[in-house]
């Protein structure tokens, strides 16, 4: 994130030290992530309702974890696609997802790992999928879906085999 309103890369080292000891394999990943990916995790970490310019709230820093975890590699390029599907459930475009926006996200990803095994696990290639399905799902290309739009993802979503194949049978989804 480049933008003028991007969250300070201030929210990592916090969020770093406090995964070490819950996640360390997580924290592992996030140790070895360049500049880019520290400004796409200072992008993701930022949305969260609690954070300030500083740190996050320890709820937020678990549902941070949660959204995070599933990722098979934590770096720069999963990074912008997940700051990318952020981008199209923020229904008022302030950058900022509440807790109940950003659980049904966490939800979705843990939906979209089981497409490719290890089921636990989503992959650059899952997480790229999820982000074209919001695409498609996003009507008028406003990188983002309204409420009906977004209503009508988290109902399909528990399915992401069908909702995958309900897309490209109608022509709304490409194959990658």
């Amino acid at each position: 994130m480049t933008t003028k309103n991007a969250p300070p890369l201030q929210l990592v080292d916090p969020f770093l030290d406090a995964t070490k000891d819950e996640a360390p394999a997580l924290a592992a990943q996030i140790t070895a992530l360049d500049e880019r990916g520290r400004r796409q995790l200072a992008g993701v970490l930022g949305r969260f309702g609690g954070a300030t310019r500083h740190e996050l709230h320890a709820g937020d820093r678990v549902l941070a974890r949660r959204l995070l975890a599933p990722l098979r590699h934590v770096d720069a390029d999963a990074l912008e696609t997940l700051n990318k599907i952020l981008d199209y459930l923020d229904l008022d475009a302030n950058g900022r997802l509440d807790d109940d926006e950003m659980t049904r996200c966490a939800e979705a990803i843990e939906h979209f790992a089981r497409l490719v095994p290890p089921a636990h696990q989503v992959s650059r290639a899952e997480l790229e999928t999820l982000r074209r399905v919001l695409r498609a799902l996003d009507a008028n290309d406003d990188h983002r879906l309204d409420a009906s739009e977004r209503d009508a993802f988290f109902e399909s979503v528990r399915e992401p085999e069908a909702l995958v194949a309900r897309l490209e049978g109608e022509g709304r989804l490409v194959r990658a």
